[in-house]
């Protein structure tokens, strides 16, 4: 497993390309700014067959949107990525959300290779069409903390609120910035 630097500096460590881990393929290098990990690279979705390391959970951003047919609304970013990996996880977490209603964070099991592989979902805005919210990013933040904190799992963040969120990296980084070691958000 990769190991972090201390503090953000120019120091970048190698990770694990040479693995068959099914998770961190595409991932260039991986730092520590603060608490949590903070991975350059892009968000780990193993490919079909690929191992999938057990106590991992893959958490993007999203909404809560849920259209007509039960299914949220996964259509950019991160959420578009889970969605195209894995298509019915937007009715699995649609039927744990309410429409436009706030959650901050839900959670579903899908089937991935014979076994289990919990997906979740960490709230950054309601519509899909709005911007992300600060004060909602704070509250969802406040969840996986203490969900984290509490668990011998890793979770794996997209960078909340940035991209199609609208938000940039510098005012969300203060509100992430201390969320547990076992919690690796990515950006790229």
């Amino acid at each position: 497993m990769p190991m972090a630097s201390n503090v953000l500096t120019s120091t970048i460590h190698p990770t694990w390309k040479e693995s068959n881990s099914g998770l961190g393929e595409n991932i260039d290098y991986i730092f520590k700014e603060t608490t949590m990990k903070h991975v350059k690279g892009y968000f780990p979705l193993p490919k079909r067959g690929e191992l999938f390391l057990p106590k991992n959970v893959i958490t993007f951003t999203g909404n809560s949107y849920i259209r007509k047919d039960g299914h949220l609304v996964m259509g950019a970013g991160a959420a578009k990525s889970v969605r195209d990996w894995c298509p019915e996880v937007g009715l699995l977490l649609g039927k744990k959300i309410h429409h436009l209603q706030e959650y901050n964070l839900a959670s579903a099991k899908v089937n991935y290779s014979g076994r289990q592989i919990p997906i979740g979902v960490f709230q950054v805005k309601n519509h899909f069409q709005d911007s992300a919210d600060l004060d909602l990013i704070k509250r969802s933040t406040q969840k996986l903390k203490e969900i984290a904190t509490e668990s011998s799992w890793t979770f794996h963040l997209n960078f909340p609120g940035i991209g199609n969120g609208k938000l940039k990296y510098e005012t969300v980084l203060p509100i992430v910035e201390d969320l547990p070691d076992n919690v690796w958000v990515y950006t790229l």
